[in-house]
């Protein structure tokens, strides 16, 4: 059942079916095929409703009041949601003299639809309903791995490899209502009644399918995203002594982005099968070229691992697929330089395992977001220039009391993050002062969101031997000291 209750309607239960298929074909102590198939449907009310505890400054100029706090919901129409994916993957190996060789293949379609209440009240002010949000993709790939016959097989482990990926995905098409029966609820919210005059007037506009109308405006926005990206990798360890390891990695991709289909259209007053087609997007197209190395030094020490690395981090660019009247933009590649040292511990002869390391991350063209009606409510991408990210953290296994009670343990962890925005200088978002929308923020200097400066958690768990069994009692708390 759901959690919620619905003040005007009944929210749909949850429920999913799943099957998975698994086939293994062994011919060999050296070569074997698996292949798996996966189908899921689910539908659900889920996290699509929308308990409106703040309405915005506009919110409240238009009677929009706050909803309790609590687990029901004022929204004026069903927001149910429903799922369906279907995934097959096979993996290939082969173990060869000199190294392993692994295939490894995957298609997959998802399909979902579901609705959202934009205003989170019973008034019909804006809504949202995707009718066909999917995702279509394959991915191939060939590993080399080495094995105990390959070249140096004692001092050396490496892994090279290519990587293809291809996907279209997007909505196809997605709809975007707006203030059905603007006129009549505004009256009926003052307590008026709409002079008979003025009525006839409403009536002979043509204004059959604007918010004026009954039925409101309807917007079919379509967005859909293809990429095609292909890679070529390579991470090799080399043991210098039984106490010093070097890890150098590299990955090379290319990647191009292009928009499929990119229109806003007036749903038909009509009632046509046909759409009013208002803007087609010009489709444009995107390469990209990435090089991310990696290095780590780990010292094997007595008590443990001590090490050093460096790396690139590489996240790719993307389109904004719904801006409903603006030109689709392009969204830069996101690349991060990390710095980490640290080490990993084992202490008191095994009573105490302690992890813990230092770091700091320079962020390029962080990609970042916001949610907007003007998009449709999902998520349009921004580009910050720069950002960085510091700090520390540790966590720790502690087996007080190993003898008496081997299934007591202690952990706790502690992470302090400082998470800055360093070159901001166009951001999106709300002002503070009117809560209105503006894209000519300056927000250099501020927090990076969704990252609390201090958190930690503390746990205590004991696990029991039964004659049929074992059972783990824990318990445990999480703080984190808020975030932006």
């Amino acid at each position: 059942d759901s959690y919620y209750t619905g003040a005007f309607f009944d929210p749909e239960p949850s429920e999913e079916k799943a099957a998975r298929i698994k086939l293994g074909f062994y011919p060999s102590d050296q070569l074997s095929l698996v292949i798996t198939g996966w189908y899921t449907k689910s539908a659900a009310t889920a996290s699509l409703v929308n308990n409106n505890t703040k309405p915005s400054a506009l919110g409240s100029l238009l009677f929009i009041a706050a909803a309790p706090d609590d687990y029901k919901t004022f929204n004026d129409f069903d927001t149910a949601s429903e799922q369906r994916h279907k995934l097959v993957y096979g993996t290939l190996e082969w173990k060869l003299p000199l190294m392993d060789l692994k295939l490894i293949g995957s298609g997959q379609s998802n399909r979902d639809g579901g609705a959202l209440d934009f205003d989170g009240s019973s008034m019909p002010y804006a809504a949202f309903k995707s009718t066909h949000q999917f995702t279509r993709q394959q991915t191939a790939e060939l590993q080399l791995i080495s094995n105990e016959g390959s070249w140096l097989a004692d001092e050396l482990e490496w892994v090279a490899g290519l990587y293809y990926y291809h996907s279209k995905a997007g909505f196809d098409p997605a709809q975007l209502r707006a203030a059905p029966g603007a006129v009549a609820t505004g009256a009926a919210l003052l307590g008026v009644e709409i002079p008979a005059g003025l009525q006839r007037i409403i009536d002979s506009l043509p204004i059959s399918n604007t918010p004026l109308a009954e039925q409101g405006a309807t917007l079919n926005f379509t967005g859909i995203l293809g990429t095609k990206s292909a890679s070529a990798y390579a991470q090799g360890t080399y043991g210098f002594t039984d106490w010093l390891d070097l890890t150098l990695g590299g990955r090379y991709q290319r990647e191009e982005r292009f928009l499929v289909e990119s229109t806003t259209s007036l749903l038909d007053p009509t009632g046509g099968a046909d759409d009013i087609t208002l803007i087609p997007f010009q489709l444009d197209a995107a390469v990209a070229n990435n090089f991310s190395p990696k290095a780590v030094l780990s010292f094997n020490l007595d008590p443990g691992l001590i090490y050093a690395s460096y790396s690139v981090g590489y996240k790719s660019g993307t389109y904004n697929i719904v801006n409903i009247y603006t030109v689709p933009n392009y969204i830069r590649p996101e690349e991060v330089t990390a710095y980490e040292l640290g080490s990993k511990l084992d202490l008191l002869d095994g009573l105490l395992r302690l992890n813990g390391a230092v770091f700091y991350n320079d962020i390029k063209d962080l990609q970042s977001g916001f949610v907007s009606l003007l998009t449709g409510g999902a998520i349009s991408f921004i580009t910050v220039p720069s950002a960085r990210t510091l700090g520390a953290e540790f966590d720790a296994l502690v087996s007080p009391m190993p003898e008496l009670n081997p299934g007591l343990a202690i952990t706790a962890n502690a992470a302090y993050v400082d998470a800055t925005y360093t070159d901001f200088p166009n951001g999106a978002g709300y002002d503070k002062a009117t809560g209105i929308f503006r894209n000519n923020l300056d927000l250099t200097d501020n927090k990076i969101v969704r990252t609390p400066e201090w958190s930690g958690s503390l746990g205590l768990s004991q696990g029991l031997e039964l004659s049929q069994g074992s059972l783990e009692v824990a318990v445990d708390g999480y703080y984190n000291a808020g975030f932006f």
